[in-house]
């Protein structure tokens, strides 16, 4: 995904800042592997000096497990439902530590970039495509928008390359003078910020999302924020082709997935280009006549 990004990107991005953690959210040890991945991937060797990685050695979930205090919204929780209570508390926990690993690249952001310089706050696999007429179609609107925060529309797809998500995502780009203000600020605050002008009515930026081997997946459930589902809410995601359904929560309240055709406009032309050996194969090719048997009020 890592390449991916990078070979979509580069006909606009002109310099990318990657924290690479040696411990996962969760406090669990992971070790280091972007700098080995850079180092060894040839389609990657030409874009090495403008990639700067931050190796993050400590582990901030060990400082944090017993700092974090519940809040009143969590107490009332507690007394309506325990189970969901303690997921949420912890998954407080685990996206403090995702932040504060965030939050490692903004020195060297306000470091390397100027004042009117732009910048994008995404993961590894929120891809912005520059590819064809979007690159030009980008520029003309970065150049003539008078906001600093900026939100792109991004469409995800889960589990596979080829499979919708229909929730409304954005992704921030903020302008250098803005982040650095008076007192500097952390890209954290703006990840998930909801304000700002939205940049464009297409969506230019593309989630690809789970879109690995099964073992891999499971390796990402693991380690990320979200306190992950058991194996059977795992199973139940794939055969009925929907959003992981976390403990403690309603499990008839589901974010249906569709299979969508791959069309320029609604994928990276990377993704497009490469559709034939990218394909995971995850979701059940029946889930529409599993949800009926499994749901049949529904469907």
């Amino acid at each position: 995904m890592f390449v991916a990004k990078i070979l979509s990107e580069q006909n606009l991005v002109e310099h990318w800042f990657v924290v690479d953690g040696e411990y996962s959210f969760k406090g669990e040890f992971i070790g280091l592997c972007a700098k080995n991945l850079l180092q060894n991937e040839l389609r990657l060797k030409q874009f090495e000096s403008r990639i700067t990685i931050i190796e993050n050695r400590e582990n901030f979930f060990e400082g944090l497990r017993y700092s974090i205090k519940p809040s009143g919204v969590d107490s009332l929780r507690a007394i309506r439902n325990r189970t969901q209570a303690r997921t949420l508390r912890r998954e407080k926990i685990f996206f403090s530590v995702e932040k504060l690993t965030r939050d490692l690249a903004t020195a060297s952001v306000l470091e390397r970039c100027k004042d009117s310089d732009w910048l994008l706050i995404s993961d590894v696999d929120e891809i912005l495509d520059t590819s064809g007429s979007r690159l030009e179609y980008i520029r003309d609107k970065l150049s003539k928008t008078s906001g600093k925060i900026l939100r792109v529309l991004r469409l995800r797809y889960v589990f596979d390359f080829d499979n919708l998500d229909p929730q409304i995502k954005f992704c921030p780009i903020v302008q250098i003078s803005l982040l650095r203000g008076k007192e500097s600020s952390k890209i954290s605050e703006f990840r998930f910020r909801q304000d700002g002008v939205i940049l464009s009515g297409k969506p230019l930026i593309f989630e690809y999302s789970y879109c690995f081997p099964l073992d891999a997946i499971r390796r990402k459930l693991r380690n990320f924020a979200h306190v992950g589902p058991d194996e059977d809410m795992f199973s139940a995601a794939l055969r009925l082709n929907h959003h992981f359904v976390q403990p403690g929560t309603n499990t008839t309240a589901r974010v249906w997935l569709e299979k969508s055709d791959i069309e320029d406009d609604l994928h990276s032309a990377y993704i497009i280009e490469n559709i034939s050996h990218l394909r995971t194969g995850n979701v059940n090719p029946d889930y529409k006549e599993a949800r009926s048997v499994e749901y049949p009020r529904l469907f």
